[in-house]
């Protein structure tokens, strides 16, 4: 038979391991909250950064359009230069015939 020293004892042991099953309960329960908290965050930056990622792509799409946009003016006025440097040139050849034409 138990002596009374052992029942407390035992009533000790069972006290402790209870206690120690509160304080696992408790820190899953502190953990799982973490973790949602955690996990809300995590899905909630997700989500800006895909819209930061679409209006980056939607900004570079407009920017190459307007590079684009702009070399193809840069080509007509160079076309523009070209044709003005050769109707200089005409010009010039067509004075220097009259000039000389005059003078004989």
């Amino acid at each position: 038979m138990l002596g009374g020293s052992q029942v407390k004892q035992g009533d000790e042991s069972d006290r402790m391991r209870a206690d120690f099953e509160k304080m696992k309960a408790t820190e899953v329960e502190e953990l799982t909250e973490a973790f949602k908290a955690v996990k809300t965050q995590m899905a909630t930056e997700l989500e800006a950064n895909v819209d930061i990622k679409e209006k980056l792509e939607t900004d570079l799409t407009t920017t190459k359009h307007s590079l684009l946009d702009i070399k193809h003016q840069l080509n007509m006025a160079e076309k523009v230069s070209h044709n003005v440097m050769y109707d200089i040139d005409l010009l010039s050849i067509i004075k220097s015939s009259n000039y000389s034409a005059t003078k004989l």
